[in-house]
C-alpha cells in the first residue's frame, strides 16, 4: 500500500499498489489525494436549479474523481478535460487535469495546466513542480507543446482517409491529451484493418495502467509486436510495447514474464534507460530466489545511470536502483554514497530516506564485524 505523504506531514492511505508508481506518476497520484483531502479539488455538487452546463460540469468532475480512485487515469483525464471545456474558469478542474496528465505521463500537457494555474496566481505544491521539472524541464515542455500542436493540425487537415492516416490522427490526439478521441480513432481503424499494429499499440498503451484492463492491454500489445515492422526505425515503438507488457506483468507479480519482456525489449531498444532500470530493480528485489540475480542487477543498473547521463527522466530513481544493487552485492559503502546522491535529487522521498538508513546500518554492521 502507498502511504502518500502530503506536504503538511499528514498521511493518507489510498490503497494503491506501490508497484504502479514510479517518479512523477507516484507524486502526481499522491498530489491528487492531497488536493482532494485539502479541498483544493473539492468535488462540486449540482443543485436542482443549476444551469445545465454547471450540472454537466459537476458530473464530469465527479466522474473524474471516481476514476482516479479506481486508477483509471486516462479515463479520468478525459473527464477532467471535459470539465475544463465546460467551465474553463474552474481552477480546481485545471489542477485535477494537471495531475491526471502527469499520471498518464503526458508531461507537456501537465506543464500547460501548471502554467495556466500560475497565470491565475495558483501554484501547485513545490515538490510536484520540482519533480515535474526533473522529469521534463519547463522549457523543453514548451517546445514539445509546439510540436504537439503542429502534429495535430497536420493530422486534422489530411484529406486522405485510410487506416494509416486515421492511426496518425489517433496518435496526434493522444499526444494532445484527447484520449477519448484517440481511442475512438484507434477503434475505428481496427474495424477496417484488425491487424493495424499502431492502433493496437495506442489502445494497449491507454489500457496498460488500468487495473481492470490488463488482459486487453496484453492482447493489444502482443498483436502490435506480431504485426509491427522489425526495422530499426520502429525500435522505439517496439521498446515501448515490451516495456508496457513488462510493467503489467510486474504489477501482477508475474516477474518471470516481466523479465522476459524487458530482456526482449532491450534487444530492440538498448538505449532505453528506463527498461535497464526496471529490469535491474526486479533482479535485485524479486521475492523468487530463482529469479534474483545480484550481478545482473548491478550491471543493468549501471547501464541505466550511464544512459541517463546524470539528468533527465528518472535519474534519481535509477541511482536508487543502483544503490539497491550495490547493497545486494555487499558493497555497502558505495550503496550509501549512491543513495545520498539519489536523495540530493529527490530530497522529499521518504522511500529513499528509508533506503539510506538501511544501507547505513548494513555498512556499520559490516565494519563492526571486521573488528
Amino acid at each position: 500500500m502507498i502511504n502518500a505523504r502530503d506536504w503538511t506531514g499528514s498521511q493518507i492511505d489510498w490503497g494503491w499498489p506501490a508497484e504502479l508508481f514510479v517518479g512523477v506518476r507516484f507524486l502526481a497520484a499522491s498530489l491528487f489525494l492531497v488536493l482532494a483531502a485539502s479541498g483544493a479539488v473539492s468535488i462540486p455538487t449540482a443543485g436542482q436549479n443549476e444551469p445545465p452546463d454547471v450540472s454537466e460540469y459537476a458530473t464530469h468532475f465527479n466522474r473524474g474523481n471516481e476514476l482516479m480512485r479506481d486508477m483509471r487515469f486516462y479515463e479520468a483525464a478525459a473527464e477532467f478535460r471535459e470539465a475544463v471545456r465546460l467551465k474553463p474558469e474552474s481552477l480546481p478542474a485545471h489542477q485535477a487535469l494537471a495531475v491526471a496528465y502527469a499520471t498518464t505521463d503526458n508531461l507537456p500537457l501537465a506543464w500547460k495546466e501548471v502554467r495556466l494555474l500560475h497565470q491565475a496566481k495558483v501554484e501547485m505544491p513545490r515538490a510536484f513542480l520540482r519533480l515535474l521539472a526533473g522529469e521534463m524541464p519547463e522549457e523543453e515542455a514548451i517546445k514539445e507543446l509546439e510540436s504537439i500542436e503542429k502534429e495535430l493540425a497536420e493530422a486534422q487537415t489530411e484529406q486522405v482517409h485510410s487506416p494509416a492516416m486515421s492511426t496518425k490522427l489517433g496518435e496526434a490526439l493522444f499526444r494532445a491529451g484527447d484520449y477519448t478521441g484517440a481511442r475512438q480513432e484507434a477503434e475505428r481503424v481496427l474495424q477496417f484493418d484488425a491487424d493495424q499494429p499502431d492502433a493496437h499499440l495506442l489502445l494497449g498503451q491507454m489500457q496498460s495502467i488500468d487495473p481492470q484492463a490488463g488482459d486487453q492491454a496484453i492482447a493489444h500489445l502482443k498483436t502490435y509486436l506480431q504485426f509491427a515492422s522489425h526495422e530499426p526505425a520502429n525500435a522505439k515503438k517496439a521498446g515501448l510495447a515490451y516495456r508496457l507488457l513488462a510493467g503489467i506483468h510486474d504489477r501482477t507479480g508475474d516477474y518471470a514474464q516481466a523479465l522476459t519482456a524487458y530482456e526482449e525489449g532491450l534487444k530492440v531498444a538498448p538505449t532505453e534507460a528506463g527498461m535497464w532500470n526496471n529490469a535491474a530493480w526486479i533482479y535485485a528485489t524479486v521475492p523468487e530466489e530463482s529469479l534474483r540475480n545480484p550481478e545482473r542487477a548491478l550491471e543493468y543498473a549501471r547501464k541505466a545511470v550511464a544512459l541517463s547521463e546524470g539528468k533527465g527522466r528518472g535519474h534519481a530513481a535509477y541511482l536508487d536502483t543502483l544503490a539497491q544493487a550495490l547493497y545486494l552485492n555487499g558493497r555497502f559503502e558505495e550503496a550509501v554514497e549512491t543513495e545520498k546522491e539519489a536523495l540530493s535529487l529527490s530530497p522529499d522521498s521518504e522511500f529513499m530516506q528509508g533506503q539510506l538508513k538501511r544501507f547505513e546500518q548494513a555498512k556499520q554492521q559490516a565494519m563492526a564485524a571486521k573488528h
